[in-house]
This record gives C-alpha cells, structure tokens and sequence, in this order.
C-alpha cells in the first residue's frame, strides 16, 4: 500500500523427528554456522532438528530430501554420539 518494493525470497527448510527417547536436553541447540543447523527435544522426548544446507536455492520446494536426512543425521551422531541408534520417523520441508 506503501508503494515500496520488498524483497521476499523464499527459502527452504527441512526438519526430522526422531523416536521418542527419555527426555536428556532442556534446551534447544542451535550452532554458530547456520549450516551446522539445531535441534530440540519435545516433552514427548522426539529430537526434532534441521540443518541447513548452504547451496539451497531460494524458490518453492516443499519436498523432504534423502541428502537432508543423511546431513542432519550426521551431524546429531556427531554432537551427540547417544543419538546414532534413534529412528527417524518423520521428515517435511517448507518455506
């Protein structure tokens, strides 16, 4: 209404949960480098995390990847070793 033109790109991201587990993290964690990505724990115990990845194209894309899932699954056995035997039982994408 203002007449001033915005810039709004778009930009995709992905997120899994886990299985639930015995709760073990109060706080949500999230790394200094936006592509290291962050993860939660819900009162259910599901670790919910997503990770970034830096040559993502802005534009819609609302499908879930296998190379999210194998970055980010990566990356949580790596901060936090304990975490290597969860399932994943879900995983979605959006703007």
């Amino acid at each position: 209404m203002a007449g001033i033109q915005i810039p709004n790109n778009l930009i995709r991201r992905e997120v899994l949960v886990t299985a639930p587990v015995k709760p073990f993290l109060n706080h949500a964690i999230t790394f200094y480098r936006p592509t290291e990505g962050w993860f939660n724990q819900t009162l259910r115990g599901e670790v919910v995390a997503g990770v970034v990845d830096p040559l993502e194209s802005s534009g819609v894309n609302s499908a879930s990847s296998f190379d999210f899932l194998s970055r980010t699954a990566s990356l949580l056995v790596r901060k936090i070793p304990v975490l290597a035997d969860l399932a994943f039982i879900r995983q979605w994408a959006g703007m």
